[in-house]
């Protein structure tokens, strides 16, 4: 299961230094020398952390390894940290990811559930949370699975074993790499499966193309809304979190 993890946290250079960390109740906000990662946050803290040790101005590498923590917040702070550097702008665009730097220009372009709702008609498709999204993008234009949300219609968690074998389309909340659930759910997908992750909580690195996974859908925060995105975690200003950043895709096939 580790080797995953394992390659993240590899590809992370000795020379990138954690400078913030901000756990609010929804998101975890890591800002480095870099740039700014974000990740949901697990919200389950029964265990104590594994490491005590003050995280600010700790290599980023070192804070990403708390990602393989069993207490889930603090994972959650691993995968914040790793995203501090992957989702910098110069990295992402180094590792092949197309910015714009304006913010909603190609939301729809770079949609998950937009971009695959022609491609995926008459299709199995399954996807794991974001029940609303894919209830209302896709029911009436595929075969639709809906796993582990608390919407109306969907499977248990555990029938992911079953359902995701035969399923053409599965898409992934990036959460799945906090809580451990992700190695587990590549393993059960076709290899000829189109698997989408989503979300902002997703390193965007050709690194994870290696374990299935044909679509990165994530999220990129720009320098100049650092300071805004950190508002928005510790909940000191009221707004999404999704008015800020940039929406990206970086694919499997696609030239880098």
């Amino acid at each position: 299961m580790w080797k995953m993890y394992d390659d993240l946290i590899d590809g992370i250079p000795d020379n990138v230094y954690v400078e913030e960390i901000v756990a609010g109740h929804f998101w975890i906000y890591a800002r480095s020398n870099l740039g700014v990662g974000i990740s949901v946050s697990a919200q389950n803290a029964v265990r104590p952390f594994s490491d005590p040790a003050d995280m600010v101005g700790q290599p980023v590498r070192r804070v990403a390894e708390r990602i393989r923590s069993w207490n889930l917040v603090e994972a959650s702070i691993g995968l914040a940290a790793m995203n501090s550097y992957y989702n910098a702008p110069e990295v992402a665009r180094a590792n092949g990811v197309t910015l714009r730097c304006n913010s909603h220009a190609e939301d729809r372009l770079n949609d998950p559930y937009i971009a695959y709702q022609n491609l995926a008609a008459g299709k199995k498709v399954c996807g794991v949370g974001h029940a609303s999204y894919l209830q209302a993008l896709m029911k009436d234009k595929c075969q639709l699975t809906l796993i582990g949300d608390d919407a109306p219609g969907c499977y248990p968690c555990e029938a992911v074993e079953e359902f995701f074998p035969q399923q053409d389309f599965i898409y992934l909340p990036c959460v799945g790499l906090a809580t451990r659930q992700m190695p587990r759910w590549l393993q059960l997908c076709r290899p000829d499966a189109k698997v989408i992750v989503c979300g902002p909580s997703l390193p965007m690195t050709p690194i994870l193309f290696q374990y299935g996974i044909y679509d990165l859908a994530g999220y990129i925060l720009h320098t100049e809304e650092a300071a805004k995105a950190r508002k928005i975690v510790e909940a000191s200003e009221n707004e999404f979190l999704f008015c800020i950043g940039e929406k990206v895709s970086m694919k499997a096939d696609q030239p880098r």
